[in-house]
């Protein structure tokens, strides 16, 4: 079923991109799926590429279009599901296209931005990530999935199905995501926005994540970037801040704020996994590259430069 399904759906990608019919960014994996319902891991079986997740609520795409680019500076060739297309249809048409006809996969590194609510399942078909990126939760696109918390249990069983290898880097300012980090055994790698980020000290009213994840006291914050991020304490069980990387390090000229320097450093830490390369070299891979399209574009309007 898995050749019927690649050779299907390489003939409408085919078709889609000869006939200008649009990205061909999911209909191809659509296809594929409906006739081999486990086309991802049987496409990616026994294949050496390094697949990169990266899931959460905001910065998916800034953040994947970043470590992209990085790669590809550096020399690698890389798969990757543009345009958002973040679904597992999504993540099947990018197979599709770099597949050879015998179902063999070239390139060095793949990366696959990740819906909050299809991480799961896309685990359960790419069941050896080299390194998985946890970027934040956030409640203001989770209300047609449900609550915060229920999509992170469900992260938690997903996640430990994973071999000890995997490497993480999971932003240790949320507070949910840094409880998932404790249900996880080895190679956790913990960013966050240094002290000049954080200036808020008291918690706005609409916050998402005031209680602690462990026992559900409302935790204590002594400095917040934004939102619920920041650094926190659980004044019952001690539920606390995981150590992280907080270094300074230069933004991008294109890519101003602090939910970017949040991208920048998520970003740079995936690439130190991948190329064994020091931060602020990694960072230098990323310089030059540009938002991702609808994202932070200039624009002169009125005699003036918008954003």
């Amino acid at each position: 079923m898995f050749f019927l399904a690649l050779y299907l759906a390489k003939l409408v990608d085919w078709l889609i991109h000869t006939f200008h019919l649009g990205s061909g960014s999911t209909w191809p994996g659509e296809i594929a799926l409906k006739i081999d319902s486990r086309f991802v891991f049987h496409s990616l079986a026994g294949s050496p590429t390094k697949i990169i997740l990266i899931a959460g609520t905001n910065g998916k795409t800034t953040t994947s279009l970043l470590v992209v680019e990085g790669l590809k500076k550096a020399g690698k060739s890389v798969i990757h599901n543009p345009e958002g297309a973040n679904l597992l249809n999504g993540v099947a048409s990018s197979l599709v296209r770099v597949s050879s006809l015998n179902g063999k996969i070239a390139s060095e590194f793949a990366v696959f931005e990740l819906d909050e609510n299809v991480f799961s399942l896309v685990l359960s078909q790419i069941k050896k990530p080299y390194a998985v990126l946890l970027l934040n939760l956030f409640r203001d696109q989770l209300d047609r999935y449900g609550e915060v918390h229920a999509i992170s249990t469900r992260w938690i069983k997903a996640l430990s199905t994973l071999p000890k290898e995997t490497r993480y880097s999971i932003n240790g300012d949320d507070p949910r995501l840094a409880f998932i980090g404790k249900h996880l055994d080895t190679n956790i790698f913990y960013f966050g926005a240094n002290m000049q980020d954080k200036q808020k000290k008291e918690i706005p009213h609409d916050v998402d994540s005031v209680y602690c994840p462990e026992c559900g006291t409302k935790l204590e914050y002594s400095a917040m970037s934004y939102s619920h991020l920041g650094d926190y304490v659980c004044s019952k069980c001690k539920f606390s801040t995981p150590e992280k990387w907080t270094e300074s390090i230069a933004s991008l000229e294109h890519l101003s704020g602090v939910y970017n320097r949040y991208n920048i450093r998520a970003a740079v830490s995936l690439l130190h996994f991948a190329l064994n390369l020091p931060y602020e070299q990694s960072r230098e891979l990323l310089e030059g590259v540009t938002p991702a399209f609808g994202r932070q574009e200039r624009f002169t309007a009125s005699g003036k430069e918008w954003i």
